[in-house]
């Protein structure tokens, strides 16, 4: 009988420590998938904002060099040397707009 309660005792013992291996194993595991899923986040964002400055930089590039073109028409027009097509061909503005300067 003392070996009976003694090998019941034994195959609790050994199922509870299966038991808590595969807890362990799945707490690793959801613990794991978190820290993935937040580096995964961080570089989505470090990303999102590394294009975001990068669209910001171009469009203010596009405007300033719009922004000198038209100063370059006005400069153009004001010494009346040059006719508006070829100032339009230099600024790459249109003779619509250099006729509105």
């Amino acid at each position: 009988m003392a070996g009976t309660i003694l090998a019941e005792i034994s195959k609790d013992e050994h199922e509870r420590a299966k038991r808590l291996s595969q807890q362990k194993w799945q707490t690793d595991w959801d613990n794991n998938m978190i820290v993935a899923t937040e580096k995964a986040e961080a570089k989505g964002i470090a990303k999102g904002i590394a294009k975001g400055i990068a669209k910001g930089k171009r469009e203010g590039e596009a405007k300033g060099k719009a922004e000198a073109n038209i100063k370059i028409a006005k400069k153009l027009k004001k010494t009346g040397t040059m006719s508006n097509t070829q100032i339009a061909e230099l600024t790459e503005l249109s003779i619509t707009e250099i006729e509105k300067l």
